[in-house]
């Protein structure tokens, strides 16, 4: 399963958002002026999830069953799903190559590239290429990894669940494509996000030609509620 080619095509599927501790499902019907057609939010019990790695296969599954059962005003009509790896999970990286390299040796080439920088063992991990930018010195590419067994529980989960995945993407292209429409931006251009989670924030950077960088760090609002309980000795509900 690739990780960025996936995102070429328009896919009927309906969106699944998972954290730790919340599942949220959404389906859109009439295109980019459409309506919400299926909605749930639930919360995921504690020991299900842990930094986007997938404890409990079964009893996920059941949480993600329930949420198509109880969505409004309807269940998804469609079974296969878009659904993103936590930035945490992710490694991407960004480089130049020589623009004259032939195409049939541009992911092979990459890949030799992303070994020589990446602190991880490839044949261990799923990954994609996508150029981001030519110019008359070099081609850009973005690069993007993610576990194989992490990947791997997250389909199995999705079928028990009696869903299929049709783009795994990672969390902050997911991001990026929701909240700005890289093609429309001034080529001299670059946008921030800042996410900010529970349990972690994600720091992302766009230009005309997509995601440039993101960063993750495991400090996020539960932090800073924590923090902010402390400081004023007050309970954690309350802050």
């Amino acid at each position: 399963m690739n990780l960025l080619s996936k995102l070429l095509g328009k896919p009927q599927a309906f969106a699944l958002d998972i954290s730790d501790t919340t599942l949220q499902i959404m389906e859109i019907s009439g295109g980019n002026k459409g309506r919400i057609t299926s909605f749930a939010h639930l919360d995921i019990p504690p020991g299900l999830m842990e930094n986007g790695r997938i404890l409990n296969q079964e009893k996920l599954a059941e949480v993600i069953k329930r949420a198509l059962a109880t969505a409004k005003p309807r269940p998804p009509h469609e079974k296969k799903i878009v659904t993103a790896i936590p930035e945490s999970q992710v490694f991407t990286h960004h480089f130049a190559l020589d623009k004259n390299i032939k195409k049939e040796e541009l992911r092979k080439i990459a890949l030799q590239k992303a070994g020589e920088t990446l602190p991880i063992k490839l044949e261990n991990y799923i990954w994609d290429i996508q150029i981001m930018k030519y110019n008359s010195e070099k081609l850009e590419v973005l690069f993007a990894a993610a576990e194989k067994e992490l990947v791997k529980t997250y389909k199995h989960t999705l079928l028990l669940a009696g869903v299929d995945i049709a783009i795994l993407e990672p969390e902050s292209f997911a991001l990026a494509r929701a909240t700005i429409n890289a093609a429309k931006l001034p080529p001299d251009a670059i946008y921030s996000i800042l996410d900010m989670g529970g349990r972690s924030t994600t720091l992302i950077f766009i230009n005309n030609k997509g995601l440039q960088l993101s960063s993750s760090i495991p400090i996020a609002g539960n932090a800073l509620t924590q923090a902010l309980a402390k400081s004023k000795s007050i309970a954690t509900d309350e802050a």
